[in-house]
């Protein structure tokens, strides 16, 4: 080879984006098409199924099958209101903790609950079971907790819980701090896990009263809470596909070198990794079955708060995805981790790699010419 030609000649290296930057830009493209789908849901998609499914008036009669079903519950003396309180749906849970405490009190004051023992009413009263129905249903819940003590007639609560409860019976009084992590216990692990227990009979053989039906309204109140549910998810899976679909496939279809919006912030080119050369229009489908892969987890996250952190659990099937979603982020991300040239499923699958915008300059000034 002549010096001439040999002097000519140029070594380039190029290297493939740091570990940590491949993290980076991962993230950026992440949270752009999350923040997207938050935007499409909360602007558009639930806005316009509220207006498609008459929400406000679905509203007012699930508050109206409510009020039905706990009507039978406050007449035949299951659940009771204090002062200040009503029996609107949105005070059961306190209505349901006052009738926790009266229910206490009770045993505080006789050896045995009278007036507000639902327990006792509910079987003995309005089940017609006898005795031992009863105290079998109390001591099976009180079974990991130890309240109370029993005889084959009668339960009575314990002379240490009557002396640290006793507090209760006096409002200018207060628990000691044991006594408040005690009866914290004794409203969770006993009454209302008793309650539950006394709602699933009522919900499985019926209550009554004044001829409405507990099962007919919760079955109404259950119809109701479904379909607001599906509105929910439907409109969290249209919203997190139609902002992939932009993030990752119009916006590289648009753009002149099919750069995501992420690549475009951070300065980096996808390219071949034997030839340098640029991703085309044919690979950018390719590239966002991959990417909706690993980027669909947020569409669990697109509801709230819509919905409650709680309720978010009931839409299984974005859990699902979420979860499947997260999965495939993770092995990616091993994959890069333990890769010698920081390459993901993708890359390797491709046969691309990422690299800065600086280094394809330089590559591409080299050879004569600019892209």
């Amino acid at each position: 080879m002549p010096a001439e030609e040999a002097k000519s000649k140029k070594v380039i290296d190029v290297y493939p984006l740091s570990k940590g930057r491949r993290v980076l830009a991962y993230l950026a493209d992440f949270f752009i098409s999350f923040i997207l789908g938050l935007a499409l849901f909360h602007l558009a998609a639930y806005p316009l199924s509220r207006v498609i499914t008459n929400a406000d008036e679905q509203a007012n009669a699930l508050i109206a099958c409510q009020q039905d079903r706990d009507s039978t519950l406050y007449g035949n003396n299951l659940l009771f209101y204090g002062q200040g309180s009503d029996k609107k749906p949105a005070s059961f849970s306190t209505n349901l903790e006052y009738t926790c405490k009266q229910y206490l009190c009770d045993y505080l004051v006789q050896p045995q609950g009278t007036e507000h023992d639902v327990y006792r009413h509910f079987f003995l009263d309005i089940r017609v079971k006898n005795a031992s129905t009863w105290l079998s249903f109390c001591k099976q819940n009180d079974e990991k907790t130890f309240f109370f003590d029993f005889t084959e007639t009668t339960m009575s609560l314990k002379e240490v819980y009557v002396e640290e409860f006793h507090p209760l019976l006096d409002e200018k009084d207060e628990l000691s701090e044991k006594g408040k992590t005690d009866y914290t216990t004794f409203q969770e692990k006993y009454f209302l896990k008793a309650y539950s227990a006394m709602l699933v009979d009522i919900g499985t053989n019926d209550l009554t009263y004044n001829g409405i039906s507990y099962k007919a309204s919760q079955d109404k109140v259950a119809a109701i809470l479904s379909q607001q549910q599906n509105v929910v998810l439907w409109c969290s899976l249209s919203a997190e596909i139609a902002s992939l679909v932009i993030c990752f496939f119009v916006v590289p279809m648009v753009s002149r070198y099919r750069k995501t919006a992420g690549m475009m912030a951070l300065r980096i080119q996808r390219v071949n990794a034997d030839t340098l050369r640029l991703t085309g229009r044919k690979e950018v489908f390719p590239f966002w079955v991959y990417q909706v892969a690993v980027n669909f987890a947020g569409v669990f996250f697109l509801p709230l708060p819509v919905f409650g952190f709680n309720e978010l659990f009931t839409l299984t099937v974005p859990m699902f995805l979420s979860i499947a979603s997260l999965v495939v982020v993770l092995a990616s991300g091993l994959f890069v981790l333990i890769h010698s040239f920081n390459r993901s499923l993708l890359d390797v699958a491709t046969n691309s790699i990422l690299i800065t915008n600086d280094q394809l300059d330089e590559v591409y000034h080299a050879k004569g010419y600019d892209y």
